[in-house]
């Protein structure tokens, strides 16, 4: 999805550590059109209780800072219902700490989202309190857009020299529940919660950050928890033969303990239900050119799901002659991640071979490291941050001469005014200047065992010397000839596809890849790309 925004980190990091209006004393100037706030106080009849909330909150004069703000704003008529079920008289009796996170969860600093940028699921971007917003686009036009699945949009694009608003008719409710405590809550996932407590998964769902420690200098570093799972309803366990976790646990022949084991039935049917990262709707359903169908990694060791385009539907694990498995409630949010409610029950299978196309980029750790930046479209200058050896866990790397080891591996983010390289998957590419002969080794997801033909994307940028060379080596083995990154053309850049070598898998498994750098240039690696052959 393409989106204009500016990203004023300065303003964001305001934004979401304020404790006070650190901008109160400040005067805004008076211009012919208004900041956010000075709009909504000339449209008082609309928006005068949202107001009261922000200055309640002490956060007026930072909402009318030279900045790109999304503020998705409760009419009154929304604001009174509110007040009505907490059961208090004003705005200003709620906590002020409560007010703040109300107004922090309304707004996302750094970028602005017209009507335009509107598609189903996940906002790319964070709200000031570090959750995400989703889009459902329901049938109806522009009069049935929801937010969170519980807000209509009222009115859209509300200009403001500072960003956009959007009028809501219901506060939104901040996300403050993990993917456990929905499991808790909800009466109706019963089975599914009984399954994830003994199989001790209870632990990562209700996780909303983690310590990883840098494995060279010992550092810590707090990173932020995302995942996906898959849900089924106690309603659907029950017209499949397992009214409850004991039949289910018989139905996988799991045996009678150890159950939190990575061996047993039970532990591997719900780990097949979590992904270590948070994949909405959209990008569910989005497959490679070409494609319509697509494994995903899952929790479950070597196990995959696999998706599919079977007409207007989206088809988890398809059987020919079976009722299709689909999502029927999209886009849960909640603290740790994004839900998903599926109408038919969904056990371990292997699925085909299907063409993989698998980013060096992604890896929930990297994501973790650069929150901020990671995959962010439109951006309106390039984003290159070096990777400090041991902060990813999931690269390992060598750079010759060894004092560069901090210089040798970098993420880039392409800039949308840079047509082509703002081209790559998810606009963002790994960048590996290790020196001649240095290396950095990854694991790739697991991949159907099979016969593949293994392509390289890159960013080749124009020059009349060809540089930037690597070869690849898989498992331990060289594959294909050596690669030349640069200079594919003297005179224009280009995103260029080459086939590395072909490679057998004889068991469903993942594999480790290592670029092997045969100068001292730097690759701009997009994607690697597995494709089957028939």
């Amino acid at each position: 999805m393409n989106k204009l925004f500016f990203i004023f980190l300065a303003v964001g990091a305001i934004l979401a550590n304020a404790c006070s209006d650190p901008f109160e004393s400040d005067i805004t100037p008076a211009y012919e059109d208004f900041p956010v706030v000075g709009v909504l106080e000339n449209s008082p009849e609309t928006f005068s209780a949202w107001v009261e909330l922000i200055r309640h909150a002490g956060l007026k004069q930072t909402l009318n800072l030279d900045a790109n703000y999304t503020c998705f704003v409760p009419d009154n008529d929304a604001v009174a219902a509110f007040l009505a079920d907490r059961e208090v008289s004003s705005v200003t009796a709620l906590p002020v700490e409560e007010a703040r996170n109300l107004v922090k969860f309304h707004t996302i600093a750094g970028a602005e989202y017209s009507q335009s940028l509107f598609a189903n699921g996940v906002l790319p971007d964070t709200t000031a309190t570090g959750d995400y917003l989703s889009i459902d686009l329901r049938p109806g036009g522009l009069d049935s857009v929801f937010i969170n699945n519980e807000a209509r949009i009222l009115q859209m694009d509300i200009s403001a020299i500072n960003g956009i608003i959007h009028s809501i008719d219901r506060v939104l409710t901040p996300v403050v529940e993990s993917i456990w405590d929905k499991l808790n809550s909800n009466g109706s996932y019963s089975v599914f919660r009984e399954a994830v407590a003994l199989t001790g998964f209870d632990v990562l769902l209700d996780e909303v950050s983690y310590t990883e420690y840098n494995n060279v200098t010992g550092a810590s570093i707090q990173k932020r928890r995302f995942l996906t799972s898959f849900l089924v309803n106690d309603g659907v366990f029950a017209a499949e033969g397992m009214a409850n976790v004991e039949a289910l646990i018989e139905h996988l022949n799991a045996g009678t303990e150890g159950y939190d084991q990575e061996d047993n039935p039970l532990y591997l049917y719900v780990a097949y239900h979590i992904l270590d990262q948070q994949l909405d709707f959209s990008m569910l359903s989005s497959f490679p050119e070409d494609a319509s169908s697509k494994n995903i990694a899952t929790l479950a060791p070597n196990e995959l799901i696999n998706l599919s385009q079977r007409g207007d539907s989206l088809v988890f694990n398809y059987a020919p002659g079976e009722v299709h498995r689909v999502i029927i409630e999209s886009n849960i949010n909640a603290r740790n991640g994004i839900v998903h409610e599926l109408n038919r029950v969904m056990e371990v299978q292997a699925p085909p071979a299907a063409r993989i196309v698998w980013e060096p980029t992604d890896y929930a750790d990297l994501s973790a490291l650069f929150p901020s930046h990671y995959r962010r479209s439109g951006l309106t200058s390039t984003y290159r941050e070096y990777i400090e050896q041991g902060s990813v866990q999931s690269y390992e790397w060598e750079a010759i001469p060894s004092d560069r080891v901090n210089l040798a591996v970098s993420y880039y983010v392409a800039n949308r005014n840079d047509a082509v390289p703002y081209g790559m998957m998810n606009h963002d590419a790994l960048v590996f200047q290790g020196g001649l002969y240095g290396w950095i080794e990854m694991e790739t997801p697991a991949i159907v065992k099979g016969t593949y033909d293994l392509k390289v994307r890159y960013y080749s940028i124009n020059s009349a010397t060809r540089y930037g060379k690597f070869l690849t080596i898989l498992d331990g083995t060289y594959l294909g000839s050596e690669i030349a990154t640069h200079g594919s053309s003297s005179t224009t850049a280009r995103l260029q596809t080459t086939t590395i070598g072909r490679v057998t898998f004889e068991e469903t498994a993942p594999h480790v890849l290592r670029i092997l750098a045969s100068d001292n240039f730097a690759v701009y690696l997009d994607y690697f790309e597995f494709v089957p052959v028939e």
